[in-house]
């Protein structure tokens, strides 16, 4: 009985004052629709402002895997050339690469731009 009643009032609505949109206050009550989305309110049914503050900057994803940086401000990386063709390499090489290694400053200016927090 009660959803008839409910039914009526949405088309009494409907007449008065033209089509119902998903996110018209009225149908906030109990005619609200399930699985219908709800937007924000400051209390009075108007939407909520806008934050001014400025968005955060996004750390490159690719960088953040690759490099880290020394207590110095430096930039570690790790060696290349070591993938594939070991064969070829003398055993002098080979030993030569390993572990880690430091950008030169120009390039260390470029990861600082890709990584703001680090």
């Amino acid at each position: 009985m009660r959803e008839i009643g409910v039914q009526r009032e949405a088309a009494r609505w409907r007449l008065q004052s033209g089509p119902l949109s998903v996110y018209d206050p009225r149908l906030f009550g109990a005619a609200r629709r399930k699985g219908m989305p709800c937007r924000p309110t400051n209390g009075t049914g108007a939407a909520r402002p806008k934050e001014t503050e400025m968005p955060k900057m996004k750390t490159k994803s690719s960088a953040k895997k690759r490099f880290k940086f020394t207590a110095s401000g430096k930039i570690k990386h790790g060696q290349v050339g070591k993938r594939h063709g070991m064969i070829k390499r003398s055993n002098e090489q080979i030993r030569e690469l390993r572990g880690t290694s430091t950008l030169s400053a120009s390039e260390t200016q470029r990861i600082k731009r890709w990584m703001p927090y680090a």
